[in-house]
């Protein structure tokens, strides 16, 4: 949702989805009122307004993600193509795609670079000979529907998990009144001996959920597989998503794990298209990205014991769920608010920070800055494709001083690629008023921690990059000339 609100989407997303504030957890084996079911309760995550799941269903979601594409960048994806092989030719990629099945035209197309989203049976990772197998533990499968039930006891609101020895049952509702069921373990066998509705049903009746389904609209059954891939890019064909890495379904992380690589890799291949980025840039978008999935994939395990892994008996499952810290850490996984490129990239200068502070490398926390109109937080301000610096100041004239010489050196080095904000509780005279943002309540040094006069540099995805003090501007900028070369350095 962040993602979405960073390209304007957010607001459509809100009208298509039903919100969740979370998991439950129905152990069958054990006798626990309402009151002691195990929740992950998304409402607890900070810095962030979207503390909750957002539950949209797919076909909704494509439409206006092809509407924002088509009001905003007049572009259409074109469906019914299918690549067939691409050959790299010095700064190009020759690339053949048959339009109309397997009679259809062939037709080559020459692009700068390729950029291979084509899931967990990648096409294009086939053609660059890399290897995508699993290495640890056996795969598993999972069935689901969607259907209509009647009398259902739980709260559709809530995603309900029904754990047992013998297997469990995802039940939760979807916007226009269906619910999305799965199953897995040793009760999805009944799908081997009975049409899928009634397989489905016997997994309702086993948990007592008191649901009967009244209509079925389809069923899909397909592998869980761990596997993440050594190798991100070859040469101008990049690999995003599910072509390098898959994981356990459990906690549901897959697409903000594979958006947050398009993300990531978007900004930095932007800059090269526009010939703006240093040589050598997209290297990090595999070194980066690679550690998040071994981390999504280590969040979708710890829900996984919960949840499937059979060999832990249903008691012990149940007191991993008890643990406060268990819960802390798998919603904050879930949410991919944790995912952190900390020893990848970042630069911490002198500044002095509590240890409950972001650091660089990690995601970039909201606040709110103003509860009444105009409303803003600070995400409004990170709004745009490229850094953003917020100084926080102590009030003097000799500090606006300093402030305005640093937003002078940036410019006339990096041009418009990096914005410069003073965040102060009022307005300062002789600062341009479109560089300053407004915190009367000082959320942000609440947020961010650390004493007055620092530079908190946040890149384009809305990761933290660089933390120093205002006396720390070379090294600010070598941070960002890392990434963009710089016209001019120093005063």
């Amino acid at each position: 949702m962040e993602m979405f609100d960073h390209i304007g989407l957010a607001p459509r997303i809100d009208e298509l989805r039903e919100r969740c504030p979370g998991n439950r957890f129905h152990f069958r084996e054990l006798t626990l009122d309402e009151q002691r079911t195990p929740t992950l309760d998304f409402g607890r995550l900070p810095g962030t307004q979207y503390n909750y799941y957002g539950k949209v269903n797919q076909n909704d979601l494509d439409r206006a993600l092809r509407a924002s594409l088509a009001a905003n960048h007049a572009l259409y994806p074109e469906y019914g193509v299918e690549y067939l092989d691409s050959v790299q030719d010095g700064d190009a990629v020759r690339v053949r795609l048959r339009h109309g099945g397997e009679e259809g035209t062939v037709e080559e197309v020459t692009v700068p670079w390729l950029v291979g989203t084509d899931g967990s049976r990648s096409s294009v990772r086939a053609g660059l000979g890399l290897a995508f197998e699993q290495r640890e533990g056996a795969s598993m499968s999972m069935s689901m529907v969607d259907a209509r039930l009647e009398g259902f006891r739980g709260d559709r609101n809530w995603v309900n998990y029904y754990v047992s020895e013998k297997g469990f049952m995802l039940v939760t509702g979807l916007p226009g009144g269906k619910f999305r069921l799965y199953l897995a373990g040793e009760l999805e066998k009944l799908l081997q001996d009975a049409p899928p509705q009634k397989a489905f049903q016997q997994g309702l009746d086993f948990f007592d959920t008191g649901a009967r389904i009244a209509e079925m609209d389809w069923s899909s059954t397909w592998e869980i597989r761990k596997i993440v891939g050594e190798t991100y890019s070859k040469g101008r064909v990049i690999l995003c998503g599910d072509a390098t890495h898959v994981h356990s379904p459990a906690g549901g992380q897959g697409m903000n794990a594979c958006m947050q690589d398009a993300f990531n890799l978007g900004w930095k291949l932007a800059l090269l298209i526009q010939r703006r980025a240093q040589p050598g840039v997209l290297e990090s978008y595999g070194a980066e990205r690679r550690p998040i999935a071994q981390q999504v994939t280590a969040g979708a395990d710890r829900m996984h014991q919960i949840l499937f892994n059979a060999s832990i008996p249903v008691a012990e499952r149940f007191k991993l769920t008890q643990d406060p810290a268990w819960h802390d850490e798998a919603i904050l996984r879930i949410s991919a608010l944790s995912h952190n490129y900390r020893g990848v990239d970042g630069t911490l200068g002198s500044v002095e920070l509590p240890a409950s502070a972001p650091l660089p490398g990690d995601r970039a926390p909201d606040c709110v800055l103003s509860e009444q109109p105009p409303r803003m937080r600070l995400y409004d301000a990170l709004r745009h494709p490229g850094f953003t610096l917020l100084v926080v100041p102590e009030s003097s004239e000799q500090v606006y001083a300093a402030y305005a010489e640093c937003a002078s050196q940036l410019r006339r080095a990096f041009g418009h690629l990096v914005r410069t904000l003073l965040v102060t509780p009022v307005r300062v005279p002789g600062i341009d008023p479109d560089e300053l943002l407004l915190d009367p309540l000082q959320q942000v040094q609440a947020t961010y921690g650390g004493a007055a006069n620092q530079l908190i540099l946040v890149r384009p995805d809305l990761y933290i990059g660089f933390r120093g003090t205002l006396g720390e501007t070379l090294g600010l900028q070598a941070y960002v000339g890392k990434w963009v070369p710089a016209a001019r350095l120093g005063p």
